[in-house]
């Protein structure tokens, strides 16, 4: 087992100042959670990626002709990140063409991450982007009118990487029908050992279960309030997330319908990751 120095807390991991490792992080809404878990995401539905074998390539399209490179006041591209047949990071930049569905020319797995990389004077999206794969037209995941980063609580580690999580945040609006208890779950999946990618059958291993406050019912007595929490593993101790582990935050409603805004943080240190401090 390496011998880990001190580095000085985790600012300078957070700052990209130490050799082969990072930080991802992702906040995301889901405004109609159903009775079963499935990932906080700005689809508000349960994600779908790509899955294993060949891949696929992706496409992106947004709701509005403003979002064109070059001449719209709104998003001009994109940078897509993800993970290539033999789940290794790739990445790619595609240049937005208003409501034209543009293809990108890598083949992925699994889409970790997309967000705006140029924009017009609006400086965000003027419509709302569309990710999905091209062969299946299953949707990846959205990025907001207005906003620049795809919207989903769910990550997968590359297999030159080895993940951490330490823990995660969600909060519980109210919404006008009561959801009875609501619950958020950190879950994971081991690709090849519990599950396709499209198919996978999920650990929780950790959890907060909030009482939804009845947007029906007035704040004096007891209702229209959110449920907020974090949980966070004992003694600050991360869960370690192996190569080719998918993690998520993923909710479930007591009753009805619950919406869940959260947030997920993984520290990812490559195969040659160290505590080298590259800059002070």
């Amino acid at each position: 087992m390496a011998v880990m120095q001190a580095v000085g807390g985790n600012i300078l991991l957070a700052a990209n100042l130490i050799q082969n490792a990072g930080v991802e992080q992702f906040r995301a809404d889901n405004a109609t959670v159903g009775t079963s878990f499935e990932t906080i995401s700005n689809n508000d539905a349960d994600v779908v990626q790509i899955g294993e074998g060949a891949g696929d390539t992706i496409d992106v399209v947004s709701s509005s002709g403003d979002d064109v490179m070059t001449t719209g006041t709104g998003g001009w591209s994109v940078v897509v990140e993800g993970l290539d047949v033999n789940f290794l990071p790739q990445s790619e930049t595609i240049e937005l063409n208003g409501a034209t569905a543009v293809p990108g020319l890598l083949t992925y797995v699994f889409v970790n991450r997309v967000y705006l990389s140029a924009a017009g004077t609006g400086l965000a999206l003027a419509g709302q982007l569309t990710i999905a794969d091209v062969t299946g037209s299953t949707v990846i995941g959205k990025i907001d009118i207005g906003k620049v980063e795809m919207a989903n609580l769910i990550y997968m580690v590359p297999a030159n990487s080895t993940g951490y999580c330490y823990g995660f945040t969600a909060d519980v609006d109210a919404v006008a029908a009561g959801a009875g208890m609501v619950e958020a779950a950190l879950q994971t999946v081991r690709t090849g050992l519990q599950g396709a990618i499209a198919s996978e059958t999920w650990d929780t291993i950790g959890k907060l279960s909030q009482s939804e406050g009845d947007g029906d019912v007035v704040q004096a007595t007891g209702g229209n309030a959110n449920g907020s929490g974090g949980f966070e593993f004992p003694g600050q101790v991360p869960w370690v997330l192996p190569p080719k582990t998918i993690v998520r935050v993923a909710g479930k409603a007591g009753t009805g319908t619950a919406a869940i805004t959260g947030t997920l943080q993984i520290v990812v240190h490559g195969v040659n990751a160290g505590t080298t401090i590259t800059a002070n």
